[in-house]
């Protein structure tokens, strides 16, 4: 079987821990410590916290780390990276350097979210693929509607079990911006307490969360691939 390609549209990271009283000096400590490593321009503080971002362009690698009172959230559009890349350094070294300065002692709830995008096999419709290849819904189910349909897509929530500890919700879609591109996201929610000096595990459920696309999302497409797993 032919290992259909993806590539990296967006990832989210969202750590809830204890709420905490962030100091100004902390937050600003973040800022100086994060900066010139990983690109933050902007400094915003608000009640209870402050946002870090890069200045966005539309086109290029945009990142916001945002901090709550009791939770971080690290999101990357566009990057520039290898979802192993970013794993490895960037998310590994700001989820340090945020644990040491602002003192949080267990992380409670972990949210990752992994967007990707994939062709459709021989470059058709997205939308005709998902309709009338994975659904079997004809053309001729849709006019009642009476107006054209722009975005069209499956959404799967697979509960946490005793043997997963964690569970996952799917968004197949058509990609708006390109006909012939399908949209895969994979929300992902882990509720064991984590230790934030033992980032292993938290690294390890991120990229769970990626292989649960590059893997399971991806073979169950490949069933309606064309005969063989070729591209016609």
């Amino acid at each position: 079987m032919v290992v259909q390609e993806s590539r990296l549209l967006g990832l989210i990271v969202q750590l809830q821990h204890p709420a905490l009283q962030h100091f100004d000096k902390a937050l600003r400590d973040v800022f100086d410590r994060l900066a010139d490593i990983h690109g933050f321009q902007t400094f915003q503080q608000f009640r209870g916290g402050a946002y870090l971002r890069t200045d966005p362009d539309g086109q290029s690698e945009n990142k916001s780390l945002k901090i709550e009172r009791d939770r971080l959230t690290l999101e990357v559009a566009h990057p520039n990276n290898t979802f192993d890349s970013y794993v490895q350094h960037e998310i590994r070294e700001i989820i340090g350097a945020l644990t040491t300065l602002l003192k949080i002692p267990v992380f409670i709830l972990q949210n990752y979210c992994v967007r990707k995008l994939t062709p459709v096999p021989g470059s058709g419709d997205a939308r005709v693929f998902i309709t009338q290849t994975i659904c079997q819904l004809s053309e001729d189910r849709f006019q009642s509607f009476g107006r054209p349909i722009h975005l069209v897509g499956l959404r799967l929530f697979f509960p946490q079990t005793p043997e997963h500890r964690h569970q996952f919700e799917v968004k197949i879609e058509s990609y708006v911006r390109e006909i012939n591109t399908l949209f895969l996201e994979n929300s992902a929610q882990f509720f064991e307490p984590i230790d934030p000096k033992e980032p292993a595990t938290l690294l390890s459920n991120f990229r769970r969360t990626n292989e649960f696309i590059d893997s399971n999302i991806i073979s169950f497409l490949q069933q309606f691939y064309p005969r063989g797993g070729e591209k016609k």
